[in-house]
């Protein structure tokens, strides 16, 4: 829902270009989902197989950290370059997306954070909490679209992707 429920909503507010423009940031910020899903199913075995050992959150603490690092280095990464990678890759009507690049890179670090966390309520079997919080990050996320996107347009879908995810990163840490 969050993933495409900006996108639906900027369709009733906002010019066909600006869609485009937000589209195209959207998709090459989130291309940083690549090493959040790589990590993830390289970390994931490793920490089911740790689960029930007694030192179990120390070694999820250190893969954690392993995994926030290497997210955030990646992150880092497309935020410097993310205006010459608009420059050198689209035409000039887009060169707006370079600009909100770096607020969806942020989202998709928070919704790293926020992968690598789901794990302990999945270990734990919680997962009625984890529909909860992907309900409210949801909810939030269609919230903050409806009531601003027609006063402030696409800035408003990338900052809302990432509130939602801050607080369901929030929510399971």
């Amino acid at each position: 829902i969050i993933d495409v429920s900006d996108r639906i909503i900027l369709e009733n507010y906002v010019s066909m270009s600006d869609i485009g423009i937000y589209s195209v940031a959207y998709t090459l910020g989130f291309s940083i989902n690549i090493i959040l899903r790589g990590g993830y199913k390289a970390f994931e075995p490793i920490i089911f197989k740790n689960s029930k050992n007694s030192n179990f959150l120390k070694i999820f603490n250190s893969i954690k950290k392993e995994y926030l690092i290497l997210i955030f280095c990646a992150c880092l990464l497309v935020i410097t370059y993310s205006h010459e990678v608009v420059f050198f890759m689209l035409p000039d009507e887009y060169s707006r997306a370079g600009s909100l690049m770096p607020i969806i890179v942020l989202a998709a670090f928070v919704k790293g954070v926020y992968t690598i966390n789901v794990m302990l309520i999945m270990i734990a079997k919680e997962t009625k909490v984890l529909a909860k919080i992907v309900l409210i990050g949801a909810l939030v996320n269609i919230g903050i679209n409806l009531l601003f996107i027609d006063q402030f347009g696409i800035i408003v879908a990338a900052l809302s992707t990432f509130i939602s995810f801050f607080i369901m990163a929030l929510a399971v840490h």
